[in-house]
């Protein structure tokens, strides 16, 4: 086990700087080429599809990840649902594109909707496929056509953002990253296991029990996350909207990089240990020192350096989004140190805790996103801050203690960085 756990750090490590580094570059050319607009329209049009995306799934991913012996048959009938679920979802999205587009006053938007909106289809093709690859450890292979699908996903939008298709360029490379790693999880997966043409809804009412309170739960959380976005593009616009989501993708990032290499590794291996409680939370406890100990860092160094950072990468017409950098950096750090508890939540199957979470948060996030945009884009992000602030300990108690058991007391000194760690992490980034 110790081994497999390695490689799996190895490899979700060099995906994720591989992911990284392409995603710099990505919107490093595509800013040079499009207006915030752009982005902005994307936002609104990406928080549509992530919504849907959780939908589709409806929590059997994390159910198949819980789950340890699952029959053939099983995954048949799982594999059916979701594919029949995600073309019912994909016609509801085809017909609303039209009144969110007149709702946010954007006619160009319902297009955009409806193109990205092919990606729900094409992942349920491949999507089981993955998770059991990630089920059985086989991150070589996850990192190897993720990476070939940010490769193709970056050429795409670069071509055509050069070309002049504008915020096209945005949606055409978004479906070609799902089209070619879907593709290729479905052709592996069905060379190796076959396509059994089976349907059984029981079958799949145990997967559903967990999966519906995790779907559920991660439908509120992406209002929740997202929240700032669909009351800046309606009360301040897509051009503001544009610019505070190149502000939240660049402090999203130390992020999106640190905390998969951890947790996507992390959730199969506490599934292996829900049986023994204990032991269960003093690893978790280690996962989470380690989230704190490596975000810390990079997050101050980035809040510091956010105008020179912000120069360099999106170019100097783009410095107003400095100070919205820098308070968001403090609100993803406080993201990055919650978010391994999803792992925890999983490997109990707790997922419900999750679900009674984000309902606590749904009343919250729009009064302080709402109060904060009459200071403008920067006042939603105080706006954010502040609320995760005020929510630390009910954090603790539903996602942490709940089910693992641990006190306030251990959860506050897990979060304490380790400062060995943060030396190491300060040396190498150091050297050239």
């Amino acid at each position: 086990m110790a081994e497999t756990i390695r490689q799996g750090v190895k490899w979700t490590t060099l995906l994720n700087i591989f992911i990284f580094a392409a995603g710099l570059l990505r919107v490093a050319i595509l800013v040079r080429y499009l207006e915030k607009a752009d982005f902005g329209l994307m936002a609104l049009a990406n928080f549509v599809i992530g919504m849907t995306t959780l939908f589709m799934g409806m929590g059997i991913t994390t159910a198949i990840l819980h789950k340890q012996d699952i029959t053939k048959q099983e995954y048949a009938s799982l594999y059916w649902l979701n594919v029949f679920f995600s073309l019912l979802l994909y016609g509801m999205i085809f017909l609303l594109a039209i009144p969110i587009g007149e709702f946010y006053e954007e006619t160009e938007l319902a297009s955009i909707i409806r193109l990205v909106g092919l990606g729900l289809i094409i992942s349920a093709v491949g999507r089981q496929f993955k998770t059991v690859n990630q089920k059985h450890f086989a991150f070589k292979r996850l990192a190897l056509v993720e990476m070939a699908a940010v490769l193709v996903s970056l050429i795409v939008g670069v071509v055509l953002a050069v070309q002049g298709w504008r915020v096209q360029a945005l949606v055409w490379s978004t479906i070609a990253n799902y089209a070619v790693s879907n593709a290729a999880f479905f052709l592996m997966g069905v060379r190796e296991n076959g396509l059994l043409f089976h349907f059984a809804w029981g079958d799949t009412k145990p997967f559903l029990k967990i999966g519906l309170w995790e779907v559920m739960g991660q439908v509120i959380n992406q209002f929740n996350r997202d929240i700032d976005v669909l009351l800046i593009g309606k009360l301040l616009g897509t051009e503001v909207l544009g610019g505070y989501s190149l502000a939240k993708q660049l402090a999203q990032k130390p992020m999106t990089l640190l905390n998969p290499i951890v947790t996507s590794v992390a959730t199969p291996y506490l599934a292996k240990l829900q049986a023994t409680k204990e032991e269960l939370k003093t690893n978790f406890l280690k996962i989470l020192n380690m989230v704190a100990s490596i975000n810390l860092p990079v997050y101050l160094a980035l809040a510091l350096l956010a105008e020179p950072v912000v120069r360099i990468y999106y170019g100097s017409e783009q410095l107003d989004i400095v100070p919205i950098v820098r308070v968001l950096c403090g609100y993803m750090y406080f993201r990055a140190i919650i978010n391994p508890s999803g792992s925890l939540l999983v490997a109990t199957g707790r997922t419900d805790l999750n679900f009674y979470w984000n309902l606590l948060l749904l009343g919250a996030f729009p009064v302080f996103v709402y109060a904060g945009h009459f200071s403008g884009a920067v006042g939603v992000a105080y706006g954010l801050l502040a609320l995760i602030v005020v929510m630390f300990v009910p954090t603790w108690k539903i996602l942490i203690a709940l089910p693992s058991g641990a006190t306030l007391g251990e959860y506050v000194g897990a979060l304490v960085p380790d400062w060995r760690l943060i030396r190491l992490v300060l040396n190498r980034s150091a050297k050239p």
